[in-house]
């Protein structure tokens, strides 16, 4: 099937879209532009229900954090699946958490849930969260990405939950709202104004594990 897209967000127009008998067929497209993901469903009665998931490069916090294409709580098949070849999987037995290193060519590394703690991504485990660094070109909806001031996310999304120090190198300000998974890592400046993220962190809300920076992790 072929589709093409009218308007960015929520019209789409069935180029082959065969129709049964009695001239039957449903096509609907549903998009949350907030999300940055979209699923097209084409169904003709009788025949066959056919499901495409497509999805933005964008930051977006909260329930469903996405990120290069990524969703917390996909499964590990399907996060490999939009973004093929991590460069390598390496083992937080602390937390029973493996972390996907995409950091060289995409600006990601995914974290993902050790269920079954054999230290090593299993097809079937889920992604916990996501890690943006300075490769990463995307922003959000409403515009921040990296590179972007701290002002910025903190006009979006209120007052941090906390603000600390941070002094693994690269010193930085580690700035978090719990309730939208959110956590990010900004420079040193000594105007908060002139701080900016280069590197954000998207994971299940208000989880309390304090999580690796991707220079800690891949050194």
């Amino acid at each position: 099937m072929k589709f093409t897209v009218l308007e960015g967000d929520g019209t789409l127009s069935a180029d082959s879209l065969r129709a049964d008998a009695s001239g039957s067929a449903l096509l609907t497209y549903n998009f949350d532009g907030v999300l940055g993901y979209a699923t097209i469903r084409a169904m003709v009665p009788g025949y066959d229900t056919t499901d495409v998931m497509v999805r933005a490069s964008v930051i977006a916090p909260g329930i469903e954090t996405q990120g290069q294409y990524i969703r917390r709580g996909d499964l590990v098949s399907t996060a490999i699946g939009f973004n093929p070849g991590p460069m390598a999987d390496t083992p937080d037995p602390s937390f029973f958490l493996n972390y996907l290193d995409y950091e060289a060519q995409l600006g990601v590394v995914v974290i993902v849930e050790d269920t079954n703690h054999n230290s090593s991504s299993q097809g079937y485990e889920p992604v916990y969260g996501i890690i943006l660094n300075t490769v990463y070109a995307g922003t959000s909806l409403s515009g921040w990405g990296i590179g972007a001031m701290v002002t910025v996310l903190i006009n979006e999304y209120g007052t941090p939950t906390d603000i600390v120090f941070d002094p693994t190198p690269p010193a930085a300000y580690r700035y978090e709202w719990a309730a939208q998974g959110l956590t990010a890592y900004t420079t040193t400046e000594a105007l908060e104004a002139d701080r900016t993220v280069f590197e954000v962190h998207l994971t299940e809300p208000a989880s309390g594990v304090r999580l690796k920076r991707a220079s800690e992790i891949f050194k």
